[in-house]
């Protein structure tokens, strides 16, 4: 798992297969009305909060789900008072690789238009930025 803030109103958590597997989940199975991912959801975000200070009490929480490569997920969590220049900014561009064309055209359905992005293809991966 890995966790990163990427501004004071955006949070980042990447889960590999591994990851959702010990959360007993998987991400087709995410689902805002099913008991167990709103349990899921609160344990990474209490985890979350202990990591990094990101505490999402006191707004409305945007929760977006982004398959990656090897069955992993990405999970980005904004506060709905967040400026839209702030919702997916970082210092560094985020990578995502992936082995096979579909989960990387589900990713791109996924993308802000208004955001900068690039496609590469490298040792028979597409690396998405």
């Amino acid at each position: 798992m890995e966790i990163k803030r990427i501004s004071s109103h955006t949070l980042s958590i990447y889960l590999n297969a591994a990851d959702l597997s010990e959360l007993d989940i998987t991400y087709e199975a995410l689902d805002v009305l099913c008991p167990h991912t709103r349990l899921v959801i609160r344990q990474l975000l209490e985890t979350a909060l202990a990591q990094t200070g990101f505490d999402p009490d006191g707004g409305k929480l945007l929760i977006e789900a982004y398959p990656v490569e090897e069955d992993g997920c990405l999970l980005l969590f904004t506060l709905s008072h967040a400026k839209q220049e702030d919702r997916v900014r970082s210092v560094e561009p985020t990578l995502f690789l992936f082995s096979a064309f579909d989960p990387l055209r589900q990713a791109c359905h996924q993308l802000d238009p208004n955001l900068p992005s690039a496609l590469y293809w490298q040792n028979g991966k597409y690396i998405l930025s």
